[in-house]
């Protein structure tokens, strides 16, 4: 082979390995944009549904509960008492999460979500219970809860804590762990008074 044949054949593969380099350049800055956006769409709050968007709402989210499905909590707390500190009525107790066995013992989840047109801000209450064999699990599981600091996180006495973020009331009471998340349309967010009626219901 010539000279010249060998100067254009090394030319050639040049020009690939640059273009294989622009190429994987191109893919990765992809992936990236792709990754730093999908991270800035995640929600910031634990929620039922997100008030933002129009074509969800929380009835979407429990529409694949089979209609016979159980709930201890939405067999023992009480309706009537939430729906009277609410100030509003609510679409009655919706099973979120049927009673479900755990290596701890158990967990069920019910919400309660308000009816028609409303002037306040709360839209749905959900409340989760995990339901321990043993006192000690309980005091493991809110220990885990409580060990970073978060300066949302506000105390409500020795076994109950509620945050401004996730706004969410979390306690113990017994074997059991409570954790009552608020939906909210607006701002501003529930004040302490709440949920503290909230954790006498519990």
């Amino acid at each position: 082979m010539s000279r010249l044949g060998r100067s254009l054949k090394f030319r050639l593969q040049k020009w690939q390995v640059v273009a294989l380099c622009l190429v994987a350049i191109l893919i990765v800055g992809g992936l990236v944009f792709t990754l730093v956006n999908n991270n800035k769409a995640q929600p910031e709050r634990k929620i039922i549904f997100n008030d933002e968007d129009d074509a969800k709402s929380a009835e979407d989210q429990l529409v694949n509960i089979p209609k016979d499905a159980k709930s201890a909590v939405c067999d023992t707390f009480p309706l009537d008492q939430l729906e009277k500190l609410l100030g509003q009525k609510t679409n009655g107790a919706r099973v979120s999460l049927p009673n479900t066995a755990t290596k701890e013992g158990s967990v069920s989840s019910c919400t309660y979500i308000v009816a028609g047109e409303q002037a306040q801000s709360i839209k749905s209450v959900m409340v989760t219970t995990r339901d321990m064999r043993e006192r000690s699990a309980a005091d493991s599981a809110y220990a885990i809860l409580t060990k970073s600091k978060d300066e949302n996180r506000k105390s409500l006495g020795r076994d109950a804590f509620y945050n401004l973020n996730s706004r969410q009331l979390v306690a113990i009471k017994g074997t059991k762990l409570h954790v009552v998340t608020l939906t909210i349309s607006g701002d501003p967010a529930p004040e302490k008074e709440l949920y503290e009626k909230l954790l006498k219901l519990l």
